[in-house]
């Protein structure tokens, strides 16, 4: 190429009489047309072809041959199509090569990655079959990205862990995994050198198994942890250099994730408390009430769930019930709603039944409630499949508070109480007929006198208390019915008495009936009541 090329033609254009053809073979010659020789600028011989020709012949034909001679001269159009050809073809594999290496850098990036959630709103859990959860959380990467990249918009499946689990909480196999249904997940953006990517978006996720979500559901509630796997197949823009962008598609994910449960409420930690009531009716047989119940959500799932619950509760092994919530905002964290209950008294569950309504008066520190779902708790249809079989037991407290608060005596001729009795029902109850026995300090200690309403004349049967406030009620006995014969009895209490620390307990039936209608005799008890002791006359210094 670097030479001046030059093709020399062997013989003359017109034509030799040795190349004409007449059909005889002897008359044609197998000798070139013509040859290619390099020439340098230097004279160079050339053969013409011809055998048997004369010297003078081959000097004529020389010099007619040379004034034929075509000098051929590469062009340089054709060096530039070759370079451009070589740039291409680098630049091809260049790309190849950075989309082989991109995607498996993609791919391991995205298994290794840790993904944490700060928040799962699930939104509205209704009558659809779709649900649109909010999500908020970050993925951590293992190393930054060395370029910004999109991952484009995906239709992910989700699978819930309702298989066998080991002893300790970690789910085994694939096979233990079902499907429950299906998501479109919006674009993620990628920005370099960055190892921490934030997550706030919505998706659509479309529940295709109901029950298999119910049993997922189940679990959630009870379990402290919960078992996912996510599988999407996804494509990726990644700008190589920050300005050439190259597309990667197919790329694969499957990925289990580990979500908080319930953990039943974290009873144990939080219980479930009964902060108030702020309803309560009786009928003969029947109590319609309505208290504020505060629950606590160790998880960061929330939902919403509009539609109306209906719940069996249970205690003591009997059902004596229902309960009624609607319009529920679960978050995380703590909650108050309030709990509509229609309680039912029988003969089978009569124990049960006042032993709910006594723990709420007597103010016991723990009350055992077991509450029953069924496919026919709720009209809405992925939450029907999540409340079918569900039982909860919830250890609830009730408020803070005592019937007997305060106990005030004069021992002179006689004796006479003052009883400070507190209502903690939002509804007027008539307080009957009570035998309640005054301890010295607990509920073991000896016998100090009893306020018996049935041995006092001055005390008005059926006294209304009214509601949420205290109350006093004023009855009068013999000195007989106090144990003063008991002499280091007597001498311990004028002893506590000028201490200030005089303390009781009281324990005994009690028949009340919260209006209009609904009767039941209830076993008091409760320490560390309050006491006045005022005796001029058997103590030395009084009160």
């Amino acid at each position: 190429i670097q030479q001046h090329t030059f093709v020399q033609f062997g013989s003359p254009l017109q034509m030799h009489p040795a190349l004409l053809w007449d059909g005889s073979p002897s008359k044609t010659s197998h000798a070139p047309l013509w040859d290619v020789t390099a020439f340098d600028g230097q004279s160079s011989s050339c053969s013409s072809g011809m055998e048997g020709s004369t010297e003078e012949e081959r000097d004529k034909e020389s010099r007619h041959d040379q004034q034929l001679l075509v000098e051929l001269k590469p062009g340089r159009s054709s060096c530039g199509c070759l370079t451009a050809l070589l740039l291409i073809s680098a630049g091809s594999l260049i790309l190849l090569a950075s989309q082989s290496i991109g995607r498996f850098v993609a791919n391991r990036a995205m298994q290794q990655a840790e993904l944490s959630f700060t928040s799962i709103d699930v939104g509205s859990v209704d009558t659809s079959h779709a649900l649109k959860p909010r999500i908020r959380g970050s993925i951590k990467l293992v190393s930054a990205s060395p370029c910004n990249a999109v991952v484009h918009p995906m239709q992910a499946t989700l699978r819930a862990g309702v298989g066998r689990s080991d002893d300790i909480g970690l789910q085994q196999g694939d096979e233990g995994f079902a499907y429950v249904g299906r998501a479109l997940v919006p674009a993620l953006r990628v920005e370099a050198s960055r190892k921490i990517l934030p997550l706030n978006f919505q998706v659509r996720f479309e529940v295709d198994d109901a029950e298999t979500l119910g049993l997922a559901g189940k679990q959630f509630v009870t379990a402290r942890q919960t078992f996912w796997m996510v599988e999407a197949s996804f494509s990726v823009t990644a700008w190589l250099f920050g300005v050439v962008p190259f597309y990667m598609h197919g790329m694969v994910l499957k990925k289990r994730m580990t979500l908080e449960g319930m953990a039943g409420f974290s009873q144990a930690v939080n219980p479930v408390s009964l902060e108030d009531m702020t309803y309560a009716h009786g009928k003969p047989g029947r109590l319609d009430m309505t208290a504020r119940v505060r629950l606590h959500n160790p998880s960061y799932i929330a939902a919403r769930i509009p539609s109306a619950l209906r719940l069996h509760v249970a205690q003591r092994g009997q059902p004596f019930g229902e309960a009624f919530m609607h319009n529920l905002h679960f978050q995380s964290g703590s909650n108050l709603f309030p709990v509509n209950f229609t309680l039912f008294d029988t003969v089978a569950n009569d124990e049960a039944f006042r032993a709910f309504v006594l723990g709420y008066i007597k103010a016991e520190d723990v009350q055992p409630l077991v509450v029953h779902g069924s496919a026919l708790s709720t009209s809405g249809h992925l939450l029907s499949a999540i409340m079918d079989g569900l039982n909860q037991t919830f250890n609830l407290r009730p408020p803070r508070t005592k019937l007997v608060q305060r106990i005030e005596v004069d021992v002179g001729l006689q004796i006479r109480t003052r009883t400070t009795v507190f209502n903690p029902l939002p509804q007027k109850i008539t307080l009957g007929d009570m035998n309640l026995v005054v301890k010295e300090n607990n509920l073991t200690g000896n016998e100090v006198f009893r306020i018996d309403t049935t041995k006092s004349a001055s005390y008005s049967h059926g006294s209304d208390l009214l509601p949420n406030q205290s109350s006093t009620l004023e009855m009068s006995f013999s000195l007989f019915d106090a144990n003063l014969k008991d002499a280091p009895l007597v001498t311990r209490l004028i002893k506590a008495v000028r201490m200030g620390s005089l303390v009781v307990s009281v324990v005994g039936p009690v028949d009340v009936t919260i209006k209009p209608g609904f009767k039941a005799t209830v076993e008091y008890s409760s320490e560390n009541v309050t006491a006045e002791l005022h005796c001029p006359i058997f103590c030395a210094q009084g009160s």
